[in-house]
């Protein structure tokens, strides 16, 4: 089993890993696993989300002209930035998410939809040609109605629905 205690990152405070969510000490909520990286941040002076805190409350001006007069990312706009493009990527793993379902569902209720249609007009057929007349005579040999029907409504039925629940998915999608 790893490590049976965990650290309150606020105030260092070693706590029993199960069922605590706030340290009785600080009532912080943010804890670490390890002891060692405590150590460096609370020798710092500051904790960790004290400096999370801190470096989302820097307003986007300062950030921008910190990265621009040292060519990349500065260490202020490091938390800021990175939070921003997790929440792109969180954006478009969404987006794609939901354009890969609308083509799954779409090819799901087509298949379902065709292979429920094939089986009542097989059953239909079947019928047919298992009636008497048509294996003593050769005669009324044709599939009923009903069963042509059916499968001409399942199929059509099938058309509709698919395309509906691709179209609402690709909606989803923002295409």
């Amino acid at each position: 089993m790893a490590a049976e205690y965990k650290w309150c990152i606020k105030c260092g405070e070693q706590v029993s890993i199960l069922n605590v969510f706030e340290c009785p000490t600080c009532k912080g909520s943010a804890f670490t696993h390890n002891k060692d990286s405590l150590k460096v941040n609370t020798t710092a002076g500051s904790s960790l989300l004290e400096d999370f805190n801190q470096v989302a409350a820097t307003p986007k001006s300062k950030n921008n002209a910190a990265r621009d007069q040292s060519g990349g990312m500065s260490g202020g706009g490091d938390f800021a930035e990175l939070i921003r493009l997790q929440h792109e990527t969180i954006r478009a793993t969404n987006r794609t998410t939901h354009a890969v379902r609308a083509f799954v569902l779409f090819i799901f209720y087509q298949l379902t939809a065709t292979t429920l249609a094939g089986f009542v007009y097989g059953l239909g057929l079947g019928i047919a040609s298992a009636s008497e007349q048509c294996q003593q005579y050769q005669e009324n040999c044709e599939i009923n109605g009903f069963f042509i029907f059916t499968s001409i409504v399942i199929l059509l039925g099938g058309i509709v629905l698919s395309s509906m629940k691709g179209w609402e998915e690709i909606g989803k999608s923002e295409l």
